[in-house]
């Protein structure tokens, strides 16, 4: 069960609740019979699919960490370099994101800047601070 193993029964049964759609609330669902002792077998008979299409599924529960990134959350440039790397394939990002969305799978963009940023301060640290020559 090692694609589980870094989340728990009530993280997955949140993450049903927030989920839209039923394919992706498919997915979860699976993922929660798989994590309570359910076999791949009963698993695919009772969700009317192959074997294949559930590991599929429970594959994408797979943090970035287990793929050797320093991340613990899945965001579209890090899809788009992964998916790149792995397959020799580029989706624009636009695409990405909707792939994403269908899969049920949320992502955060960053802050241009901290919500509670003192403007004042940061002029003051970019007018004073030494930069540092080419190395």
């Amino acid at each position: 069960m090692g694609r589980l193993d870094d989340i728990t029964l009530e993280e997955l049964h949140e993450i049903r609740e927030q989920t839209d759609g039923e394919k992706p609330r498919e997915r979860v669902l699976a993922a929660i019979g798989r994590k309570q002792g359910d076999t791949l077998p009963r698993l695919a008979e009772r969700h009317g699919v192959i074997e294949k299409t559930i590991r599929n599924w429970l594959d994408r529960f797979r943090s970035p960490e287990e793929f050797g990134y320093d991340r613990q959350a899945w965001f579209p440039t890090l899809v788009f370099h992964h998916v790149k790397e792995k397959f020799d394939v580029e989706y624009s990002l636009r695409h990405i994101r909707r792939l994403m969305d269908e899969a049920g799978l949320s992502w955060r963009t960053a802050r241009p800047r901290h919500h509670e940023a003192d403007l004042k301060q940061k002029q003051e640290f970019q007018r004073t601070v030494q930069k540092n020559g080419p190395s």
